[in-house]
């Protein structure tokens, strides 16, 4: 699939997943540009059924009703068709398809490969730090008793 590249190719675009809103989990995407066959925008994403291309109504469906819809900016314009172009590339060779939430294989992993970030996963890296702080404050109340 062929895309025009536009002002947000190879952003990330962000999407709110539950009714906790902006202080909930969020989804995570890359744009890859418009599609010359049907003028849509398209964005490359990972969910737990594997790798998919969406459309950007499509992705706004499912994750607006919760919260806003966030497109980050790039720090180097110039990277845009890049980031789009790794993203596409993971998907046509198919590797690391397995989504895995706790194993920074998800949609924020994703999107950090084709900006060429790594493979971290700030969502899940804050959530065992909080639970690890939870444990440890529980530890500490139970052994004070």
């Amino acid at each position: 699939m062929e895309f025009i590249q536009i002002d947000v190719t190879g952003c990330r675009v962000t999407g709110v997943m539950t009714v906790a809103g902006n202080l909930g989990p969020k989804h995570h995407g890359v744009l890859l540009g418009r599609s010359p066959l049907d003028g849509l925008v398209y964005i490359a994403e990972l969910v737990n059924a594997g790798y998919q291309i969406c459309t950007f109504d499509e992705f706004k469906f499912r994750y607006q009703q919760n919260g806003s819809i966030s497109i980050e900016p790039l720090e180097d314009p110039e990277s845009g068709i890049d980031n789009a172009n790794r993203a596409l590339g993971e998907i046509a060779e198919g590797k690391k398809s397995k989504y895995n939430l706790l194993l920074n294989n998800n949609c924020e992993s994703f999107v950090y490969r084709s900006m060429n970030r790594g493979s971290s996963s700030v969502q899940v890296t804050t959530a065992i730090g909080a639970l690890v702080l939870v444990a440890s404050v529980w530890i500490l109340v139970i052994n004070r008793r």
